[in-house]
């Protein structure tokens, strides 16, 4: 019973984080923590370092990134004490937190530290590069690439993204690769590639038409918009206003 309620508190510490409310979120998760402590005799537990990211995610959102980090490294050392090994997908999670802390701090190459390390484990674990954690931190390292003004390395991991992913669906018509193909055209348009970037937004465009079966959403509305925008910079006025 007392595991169920430390759970509860747990879960509605998430939903208020959920609605941006971190005042509350911290609250209730603090109240869990105290609680799973007591019960189990010890912070070595799972459910110890899952709060202990959870209130990671919330200093990190409120801009606390020292207690941030405190609280992700202390789960961290629970997930190794625990497992016994580094090559457990929760510590590979804990690391890429760590890495989007560092990022988010403006301290890329501790970020980039812990992505890689995050990745060889997901590797080493799957046994293979075709899956969704793997897809998600080379998406990370390419935004951290981007961030440094890497554009060739980070076009590497894009791409490198994106064929998982297509190897994953067995299609180009899902949700995710639409967003790695915008991020592809982000970095292509901060480098003056004009018809590269409007390459990759009729790309994404054509595949949320597939998958929506409309051209009325949203998506597809601010994708038409961004490709008016596009064509705009580039001085091609009647073309913009057809968007």
């Amino acid at each position: 019973m007392k595991e169920w309620y430390a759970d509860s508190l747990s879960h509605l510490g998430n939903c208020f984080q959920n609605f941006g409310d971190f005042k509350n979120a911290e609250c209730y998760m603090n109240q869990s923590l105290d609680l799973s402590v007591k019960i189990y005799g010890s912070c070595i537990n799972t459910n110890v370092a899952a709060t202990l990211t959870s209130l990671g995610l919330v200093a990190s959102a409120e801009g606390k990134f020292d207690e941030a980090q405190q609280h992700f490294k202390e789960s961290l050392d629970i997930y190794i004490k625990i497992f016994g090994t580094h090559e457990h997908v929760n510590v590979a999670t804990t690391l890429c937190g760590l890495g989007n802390l560092a990022r988010a701090n403006g301290k890329f190459d501790g970020a980039q530290q812990y992505y890689k390390k995050s990745l060889a484990i997901y590797i080493k674990i799957f046994g293979t590069h075709e899956h969704v954690d793997v897809a998600a931190t080379l998406n990370n390292l390419g935004q951290l690439a981007q961030a440094q003004e890497e554009f060739g390395e980070a076009h590497q991991y894009y791409t490198e993204t994106l064929d998982i992913k297509l190897k994953m669906f067995g299609t180009s018509e899902h949700v995710d690769v639409a967003t790695t193909l915008n991020n592809l055209r982000q970095l292509a348009q901060v480098q003056g590639k004009f018809d590269e970037a409007q390459q990759y937004y009729k790309e994404s465009l054509d595949i949320k038409f597939k998958i929506f079966g409309t051209l009325e959403h949203v998506d597809i509305a601010r994708t038409l918009g961004n490709l008016g925008s596009l064509a705009r910079v580039q001085g091609k006025f009647d073309e913009a206003q057809q968007y």
